[in-house]
């Protein structure tokens, strides 16, 4: 693994929320140049827009639903910024939307499942290829999880199924290719000041930079 100047953090899943927390923090506390994908161009330029002025950014569209599509944004990043130090899986199967899991047919199990795990797999293995150590000599994948993995809600079990299945994937890759670390949460639970996207983009912060040998797994909201 080598060494990068400036380090840079890729984003898969960019958002207003998490993703937009998470950036700022690196960019405020280690100078991150950041690599953002969503879905969306058109939204790609608004999150940008949500960076600290003067930081150095590249975009590149990627849809979970197509984890091949993941694979090139990553690259497309690496050709613009270098390699990252930093690879965040933030993308979720939300967007399919809720349904009975009386009415789901295999074609959205199969969604869900594709979005988060294979999506999410395709994403951990790039980093594990890819990812340098910052000056520093640290270097992360980030994996959001969600507290559907511990319990499910109504019409949403897909995106639970999903997210449990990709919690174990990380573990997977733990076992088989350090230095993957998951983040796992509530996201941005309105009205509970401790699931905020500030207080959780500390968490990935602190996840990076603790020390290897003390490195706590999972975290927790």
């Amino acid at each position: 693994m080598t060494t990068q100047t400036q380090p840079a953090i890729f984003i898969l899943g960019a958002g207003p929320k998490i993703a937009s927390a998470v950036a700022n923090l690196f960019v405020k506390n280690g100078n991150f140049a950041v690599g953002l994908s969503s879905r969306s161009a058109e939204n790609l330029e608004k999150y940008k827009s949500l960076l600290p002025e003067g930081t150095k950014v590249a975009t590149a569209v990627a849809d979970a639903n197509d984890p091949a599509s993941c694979v090139k944004a990553l690259d497309t990043l690496k050709s613009a910024l270098g390699a990252p130090s930093v690879v965040v899986f933030n993308a979720g199967s939300l967007s399919l939307g809720k349904k009975p899991i009386a009415d789901m047919t295999l074609e959205d199990m199969e969604g869900h499942l594709r979005m988060n795990v294979v999506s999410g797999f395709a994403v951990m293995q790039w980093g594990t290829k890819n990812i340098v150590k910052d000056a520093e000599g640290r270097a992360a994948i980030l994996v959001t999880g969600g507290g559907l993995s511990l319990q499910p809600r109504e019409g949403m079990s897909g995106l639970a199924a999903g997210k449990a299945a990709l919690i174990n994937l990380a573990k997977a890759f733990k076992v088989e290719a350090p230095p993957t670390i998951i983040v796992n949460g509530f996201v941005d639970t309105e009205g509970w000041p401790n699931h905020t996207s500030p207080a959780i983009a500390k968490d990935y912060w602190d996840l990076y930079t603790q020390k290897e040998d003390e490195w706590a797994y999972e975290v927790m909201h």
